[in-house]
C-alpha cells in the first residue's frame, strides 16, 4: 500500500491549522526582531512577509510533508493493529478448539473434495494430452454411416484407404495420422505381460508434435517395421529407466522388436486410448491381417489430424465427409448420407457431452456434487461463526462502549474467518494430495503423476479457501453492524439476535435441502449398482477363475494340442478345483463373429438396429457349459467325440432358436458357419441365454462350436476353473500351475472372471462410491449445523423454559417443543430438497443402470434419514432444555 493511497479527512484540518499557526508564529517572531531594530509594527510585518516568500507555496509544501508523515504513521498503526488482531484471532480460536477444529475439518473436507474432483475433471476434460503441441488444432474423426438395415450408426474407425485419401489433402490438414490398437504380449527375460500397443503410421508422433524422452520415434522406412517406442511408464517399470534400453531386442506378440525410443513422461496417446508402446503399422505387424492396408472394411484404424490454422472446422468437416463418401463408393458401399464428425482431443472443447466417456460424464456430475458439499460446508461454518458472534454480543457491546470502532471489530471477525479458511485450505491440500492419486488410479487408465497435479491442486484449494473466507465473513459482519452497543448492554440486542437466528435457520434449511439432493443421488446410484450386481448373466462368474496361455510360435499344432490337454489335466488335479473347461475366448472379452448364413435365406431374421445383434461364436471344450453353469434346454451338449474328424456340430442359445426357427425345432438344422464352401454345421442342442456384457441393451444370439473342430492350431487358449473359493492366492496358484506345465510359454495370466466386468461397471461404481461418500459427509455436516442452531436456541430460551417449568409445563411437552422446532426447519429443507432432487433424478437418468419407477423409494429413504438425523441432533439440546432449573433461570435474569 502506497502512502498516497490513504485519505486523511480528519487529520487534514488539524495539519492545516498547525501549519498556519507555525507560519504565523515564524512571521510574528521575525516582525518582533525588526521592531526591536527600530521599524514600525506595520513595516516589520510587511518585511517579514517579503522575506518569508510565497506563503501559499510554503504552506502547500509543508502540508504535503506532514500528510505523508501522517500517512506513514497510520500505515504503521494499521499494520500494528492488524498484527495484534491476527494474534488475538488465533488466540481466540485456540481457546475454542472444538469450534476451530470442527470448522477447519468441515472446510478441509469440502475444499479437498472439490480439489480432487477438479483434478479428475481437469484430466478427463480440460487438459490437453501431455506434450501434444497446439492440441486445440488436433481433431479425432468419427464416422456416421447408414448400416444395411437403413439405421444410422457411428464408428470411431475408418478403412486405411479412407485415411490415405484424407492424408493427401494438405490444404485441410498439416498432418493426418492413423493407428490400430493391439493387445500384444511382451516377453523380457522370461517374464511376460500383456501390453496395450498402438500400431501407428510413421508420422504419428510428428503429427502430434511429441518429442521422445530418449532415442527417436518411428520412421517411414522398411527397416523400422520391427521398431518399438516404449511409454515412459513401461520404460521405468520394465527396464528400470536404463538408457541402455535403446537397441535392445524384445519379444512383442511373439515377434522380435528393437527399442528405438522412449516417449516423454505423461504421454500415453493422443487422448483416446492409453498405450504402453507404439510400433509401425506394417504388413507384418502381429495380429494385423496381411491385407489390412487394402481392406475395404471401414473399421480398421483410428484417424486424427492437425488442422491448418487457416482452415475452419466447418469447411474441414464438409470436405472430409465428401472424401469419406468417395472412399465408401470405391469400396462398393455407397452411402450418400455418410458424414464425418470431428472431435477435439481436449474433451472439454466439445459442446456435445454425448461424445464423452461415461467416466467423464459421471466425473462432471461429481464435480457438481462436490460443489454442493462445499456449499453445505460453507453454510455450516457460517452458521457456527454466526452463533459464535451472537454468543459474544455482550462482549462486542462493551468494546463499542469503550470506544473501539465497529470497523475494528468487523476486521477481527474477518481475520478469524480468514484464519479458519486458510487452515481449512491448507488441510484440504494435504487431503487432496493423499486422496487424489487413489481416486485417479481407480478411474483413469493412466493416473497422472502427483508432481504434475500438485500445483493445480494447491491453486484450486487456495482459491476455494479465499472464496470461503469472503463468504464466511458476510453473515457475521452483517449481524455485527446490526447490533447497537447500548441495546446489547440494556437487553441483549434481542432484535438483532432474532435476525441472526433467522439467518441461521435459512442456512440450516439450505444444508438440509442440499443434503436431500445428495442422498437421493446416492440412493439412485446404489440401486443401480444393486441391479448391476444382481444381473443374471446366464451363468455364475463369481466362482470362476479365468486363465490365458499363449504358446510359442514355433510349436506345431499336434504339440500345441497335447500341451493344452496336459495343462487342463494339471488344473483338474489342483487343490480346491471343482471343474475345468477351455475355449478360444472368454466371456466379457473379445469374441468371434464368423460369417453366419441360414441356407435358403438372404439375411438373418430379427437381426438389425434395435433388434438382435449379429450372432457371436464361442469355440469351447465339452465341459464349458457345466463348468460355467450354462443350462442345456434340449438336445445334447458337446462331447469328446465332436473332434476334428467328426461332423461339425454346434449349440445355439434360446433366443437364436426362437428367432431363427420360430415354428420349427432347430435340432438337426443346418447352418453354414465361416464360409459357403465349408461343410454344413448341424445344431445338436439348445442352451440358455447368456449376456455378452453387463450393459447390453439388446441380446446378441450366441452359438457354441467344438474347439477341436474350429481352430485347434491357434496359439492362445483360455482355461476356466470353477473353484470352491476365489482368492488372490488361488488365482496365483492357477497361474503357477499353468506356468509349471508350460515352462516355455511366453505369456500366462490368470484373473477372477468377475474382474472382466470392471471396465463396464466402472462408471456406476464411481458414481455410487462418490455419491454415498458425499452424502454421508453432507449429512454429517448438516447434523453439526442443526445441533449448533438448536443448542443456541435452547440457550437463548433458557429463561422461557424455566418459566414454563415453573408454571407446570411437563418435561415431555418441552422436549416435544424443541424437537418440533428442529423438525420444522428440516421439513422446509426436505420440501425444497425434494423438488431439487426430482430435477436431479431426471438429469441422472442416462447415467443410471436400468432405472425403474420403483427408484422413487429413495426419496422416502432420504427423507427418513434426514428426519432421523434431525431427531438425533436435537436430542442433546432438548435434554438440556428439560433439565433447566426454574429458580436458577429466574435468578439469572
Amino acid at each position: 500500500m502506497r502512502p498516497d493511497d490513504i485519505e486523511l479527512p480528519r487529520t487534514r484540518r488539524r495539519i492545516g491549522k498547525a501549519i498556519d499557526d507555525e507560519v504565523q508564529a515564524h512571521l510574528d517572531e521575525r516582525a518582533a526582531e525588526l521592531v526591536g531594530q527600530g521599524m514600525s509594527v506595520g513595516e516589520a510585518s510587511e518585511r517579514a512577509r517579503r522575506e518569508f516568500g510565497d506563503i501559499r507555496e510554503a504552506r502547500e509544501e509543508l502540508t504535503r510533508i506532514d500528510e505523508r508523515a501522517a500517512r506513514l504513521d497510520q500505515i504503521g498503526e494499521f499494520v500494528s493493529d492488524l498484527a495484534t488482531d491476527a494474534r488475538r484471532a488465533v488466540r481466540s480460536l485456540a481457546r475454542r478448539p472444538v469450534f476451530a477444529l470442527t470448522a477447519i475439518g468441515t472446510l478441509a473436507l469440502g475444499i479437498g473434495a472439490n480439489a480432487v474432483m477438479f483434478g479428475l475433471v481437469d484430466r478427463l476434460l480440460l487438459s490437453p494430452p501431455a506434450h501434444v503441441r497446439d492440441a486445440d488444432r488436433i481433431v479425432r474423426l468419427r464416422y456416421d454411416v447408414r448400416n444395411t438395415t437403413g439405421a444410422r450408426i457411428s464408428w470411431v474407425r475408418a478403412s486405411y484407404p479412407a485415411y490415405q485419401r484424407l492424408a493427401a489433402r494438405s490444404d485441410l490438414f498439416d498432418a493426418v495420422a492413423a493407428y490400430s490398437d493391439r493387445a500384444l504380449t511382451l516377453a523380457v527375460d522370461g517374464q511376460a505381460r500383456e501390453l496395450a500397443v498402438a500400431a501407428a503410421t510413421p508420422n504419428y508422433f510428428d503429427a502430434l508434435g511429441v518429442q521422445p524422452r530418449l532415442g527417436r520415434t518411428l520412421r517411414d522406412d522398411a527397416a523400422d517395421d520391427r521398431a518399438v517406442v516404449l511409454s515412459y511408464a513401461l520404460w521405468v517399470q520394465q527396464f528400470g529407466a536404463s538408457e541402455n534400453v535403446l537397441g535392445q531386442k524384445i519379444q512383442l506378440g511373439g515377434e522380435p522388436f528393437t527399442v528405438v525410443g522412449v516417449a516423454p513422461l505423461g504421454f500415453d496417446g493422443e487422448g483416446g486410448d492409453s498405450f504402453d508402446a507404439w510400433i509401425k503399422a506394417a504388413a507384418s505387424t502381429p495380429t494385423l491381417s496381411p491385407s489390412w492396408q487394402n481392406a475395404p472394411r471401414p473399421r480398421v484404424v483410428f484417424v486424427f489430424g492437425r488442422l491448418r490454422p487457416d482452415v475452419a472446422l466447418s469447411r474441414a468437416t464438409v470436405e472430409t465427409s465428401r472424401l469419406y463418401r468417395e472412399t465408401l463408393a470405391d469400396a462398393g458401399m455407397a452411402d450418400t448420407t455418410a458424414r464425418v464428425e470431428m472431435r477435439s482431443v481436449i474433451a472439454g472443447h466439445d459442446t456435445d457431452t454425448g461424445g464423452l466417456t461415461p467416466q467423464a460424464r459421471v466425473s462432471l456430475w461429481l464435480q457438481g456434487v462436490a460443489a454442493l458439499v462445499l456449499i453445505i460446508a460453507i453454510a455450516n461454518v457460517m452458521n457456527l461463526l454466526l452463533l459464535r458472534a451472537m454468543d459474544r454480543q455482550r462482549e462486542t457491546a462493551v468494546c463499542l462502549a469503550l470506544g473501539i470502532s465497529r470497523a475494528r471489530l468487523i476486521r477481527h471477525l474477518t481475520l478469524e474467518s480468514l484464519v479458519l479458511a486458510l487452515a481449512g485450505g491448507a488441510a484440504a491440500v494435504g487431503l487432496a494430495l493423499w486422496l487424489g492419486p487413489i481416486l485417479w488410479g481407480v478411474v483413469l487408465p493412466r493416473a497422472p503423476e502427483a508432481a504434475e497435479m500438485r500445483g493445480k491442486l494447491a491453486l484450486v484449494a487456495s482459491a476455494a479457501g479465499v472464496i470461503c473466507a469472503i463468504l464466511m465473513t458476510v453473515a457475521p459482519a452483517i449481524v455485527q453492524r446490526a447490533w447497537s452497543g447500548v441495546d446489547a448492554l440494556r437487553n441483549g440486542a434481542r432484535g438483532a439476535t432474532r435476525r441472526a437466528s433467522a439467518a441461521g435457520d435459512v442456512l440450516v434449511i439450505i444444508q438440509v435441502a442440499l443434503t436431500v439432493v445428495l442422498l437421493v443421488g446416492a440412493g439412485l446410484f446404489t440401486r443401480s449398482m444393486s441391479r448391476l450386481d444382481n444381473t443374471d448373466f446366464g451363468f455364475n462368474p463369481a466362482r470362476i477363475i479365468g486363465a490365458r496361455l499363449t504358446t510359442s510360435a514355433a510349436m506345431d499344432t499336434a504339440a500345441r494340442t497335447a500341451l493344452f490337454a496336459r495343462v487342463e489335466e494339471a488344473l483338474r488335479r489342483t487343490q480346491s478345483v471343482e471343474a475345468v473347461a477351455s475355449g478360444l475366448s472368454a466371456p466379457f472379452r473379445a469374441t468371434l463373429t464368423l460369417p453366419f448364413k441360414l441356407p435358403g435365406q438372404d439375411k438373418l431374421p430379427g437381426v438389425g438396429s434395435g433388434a438382435l445383434g449379429f450372432p457371436i461364436a464361442f469355440a469351447v471344450s465339452p465341459d464349458f457349459l457345466s463348468t460355467l453353469g450354462v443350462g442345456l434346454l434340449r438336445g445334447r451338449g458337446l462331447t469328446r467325440g465332436d473332434n476334428a474328424g467328426g461332423p461339425p456340430v454346434m449349440l445355439i442359445d434360446a433366443t437364436m432358436a426362437r428367432s431363427f426357427w420360430p415354428k420349427d425345432d432347430p435340432i438337426g438344422k443346418c447352418v453354414q458357419v465361416g464360409a459357403d464352401s465349408l461343410p454344413c454345421t448341424t445344431i445338436v442342442g439348445v442352451v440358455s441365454d447368456t449376456k455378452r456384457t453387463a450393459i447390453d441393451q439388446r441380446h446378441y444370439p450366441r452359438y457354441y462350436l467344438s474347439i477341436d473342430q474350429t481352430a485347434p492350431g491357434l496359439r492362445d487358449r483360455y482355461f476356466f476353473v470353477r473353484s470352491s473359493r476365489v482368492t488372490p492366492a488361488m488365482v496365483d496358484r492357477i497361474r503357477a500351475t499353468i506356468a509349471a506345465t508350460a515352462p516355455s510359454a511366453p505369456f500366462v495370466e490368470s484373473f477372477p472372471l468377475e474382474k472382466l466386468l470392471d471396465p463396464y461397471t466402472q462408471q456406476w461404481r464411481l458414481g455410487t462410491t462418490a455419491f454415498v461418500a458425499f452424502g454421508v459427509l453432507a449429512t454429517t455436516v448438516a447434523a453439526i449445523g442443526l445441533f449448533g442452531v438448536i443448542s443456541f436456541g435452547v440457550a437463548r430460551r433458557e429463561r422461557e423454559f424455566g418459566i414454563r417449568r415453573a408454571l407446570g409445563e411437563s418435561r415431555g411437552s418441552i422436549l416435544r417443543r424443541v424437537v418440533a422446532s428442529a423438525t420444522g426447519r428440516s421439513v422446509v429443507g426436505l420440501i425444497t430438497g425434494g423438488l431439487l432432487a426430482i430435477v436431479l433424478a431426471r438429469k441422472l437418468h442416462e447415467l443410471l443402470f436400468k432405472p425403474t419407477t420403483s427408484d422413487a423409494i429413495v426419496f422416502v429413504a432420504a427423507a427418513a434419514v434426514v428426519l432421523v438425523v434431525t431427531v438425533v441432533a436435537s436430542a442433546g439440546p432438548a435434554s438440556r432444555a428439560v433439565r433447566v432449573d426454574p429458580m436458577r433461570a429466574l435468578r439469572a435474569d
